[in-house]
């Protein structure tokens, strides 16, 4: 499944978002039968620009604690989400240290101007 969602993510970025979606609907489906990782699914969801579901996706990852937020913080697929309060809600409660200047925007990286705070 993370393959799909990889591919997934990458027919995002590339325009093509009913593909995207369409292998979304996919994964949702092998979830019934096996573990398909929120987190990647989260991936696929900001790249489609849909906070709403990324972060549901990321609460769903927190509740199961799937392993790989432990990357949560650093990873450049969540960019776009780091200046959010429900972003660093999360990593806060992955137990996550902020970076210099008390916050979980990466010390290289500048927010978008026109990020959302909702």
């Amino acid at each position: 499944p993370s393959g799909l969602a990889a591919l997934a993510r990458l027919a995002a970025l590339t325009g093509r978002g009913d593909t995207a979606r369409a292998m979304l609907q996919r994964l949702d489906s092998l979830a019934a039968a096996r573990r398909v990782s929120p987190y990647d699914l989260a991936t696929v969801a900001i790249a489609l620009g849909d906070r709403r579901r990324a972060f549901a996706w990321l609460d769903a990852a927190l509740a199961e604690r799937a392993p790989e937020l432990v990357d949560l913080a650093f990873d450049p697929r969540f960019e776009a989400l780091r200046a959010d309060r429900r972003f660093v809600r999360i990593a806060r409660a992955v137990g996550l240290p902020p970076g210099e200047g008390g916050d979980y925007v990466a010390a290289d990286s500048t927010p978008p101007a026109d990020a959302d705070h909702p």
